[in-house]
């Protein structure tokens, strides 16, 4: 009986997943023409900016998306490999302008799932400072700012809230290449002014030794797989500007597994 119960519960939430597709394909759209510029901007590899800055302005805060934790065997989460990258290229970015004197107020950190109560993001971006720096960049304490959400979507709209929080006038976002157009065009949603940074192309330019690995990873089958997946993700956003569908969608399939 749980068996058949556990197969219908499955079945079902399948089915609600479908429908929901359907549904918002086939309801009259409420189309966002700033939204739709942006995703058609990343459906051509263009960068996705929400402003344009003056080089010369500094940025008020960092923002790094984070690519999901792993588990230790004490149950914590650390950084898995893809946020490493991207507290690495942020660390990098950090540390060229402390040293030009305009080191960003803020890092904000916007864990993805699981109870971030270790500190080993902020141990892990402030170890990559030190490196970077030959230990000449310190980040005042107070500095790191760490939100929970459950995924992209939810983690811009954190972010928007901490910006408006702070007043912050300029930010600037690091993810991983496949990732950023998406982080981007839903920092863009929440009318953040930002820049968006992919830690690839930071860490290659920083030190270009990393190349051959990081072009092994970039045209790795898993990282292939993923650019199209965002493609998909990216293309509802038109009707869908703050991803509350893809939230929803993927909290509900979630719970019918």
């Amino acid at each position: 009986m749980r068996k058949e119960h556990n197969r219908r519960r499955k079945i079902s939430g399948k089915n609600a997943f479908l429908m929901t597709g359907i549904i918002a394909l086939l309801a009259p759209p409420a189309i966002n023409f700033d939204t739709t510029r942006r995703v058609i901007t990343a459906a051509f590899g263009q960068p996705v900016q929400c402003a344009e800055f003056s080089d010369t302005s500094p940025y008020d805060a960092i923002a790094i998306f984070d690519g999901g934790p792993n588990y230790g065997k004490n149950g914590l989460p650390f950084p898995s490999a893809i946020t490493k990258k991207r507290l690495k290229a942020a660390a990098i970015k950090y540390t060229e302008w402390a040293l030009q004197g305009n080191a960003p107020r803020h890092v904000i950190m916007l864990n993805g799932e699981g109870a971030h109560v270790n500190g080993s993001y902020e141990w892990v971006f402030r170890k990559y400072v030190a490196e970077v720096s030959k230990n000449v960049v310190v980040v005042p304490d107070g500095t790191v700012v760490s939100e929970q959400a459950s995924n992209t979507s939810t983690n811009a709209e954190d972010l928007s809230i901490v910006v408006k929080r702070q007043g912050l006038r300029k930010v600037a976002v690091f993810t991983t290449q496949s990732h950023l157009s998406r982080a981007m065009i839903l920092t863009c949603g929440w009318d953040i002014a930002a820049n968006g940074f992919a830690a690839e192309e930071v860490i290659v330019a920083h030190d270009p030794t990393e190349t051959p690995t990081i072009n092994a990873y970039l045209n790795s089958p898993a990282v292939k797989r993923n650019n199209t997946l965002e493609f998909w993700k990216r293309t509802i956003f038109p009707y869908d500007t703050h991803g509350k569908l893809l939230t929803w969608m993927k909290d509900n399939f979630r719970q019918s597994r």
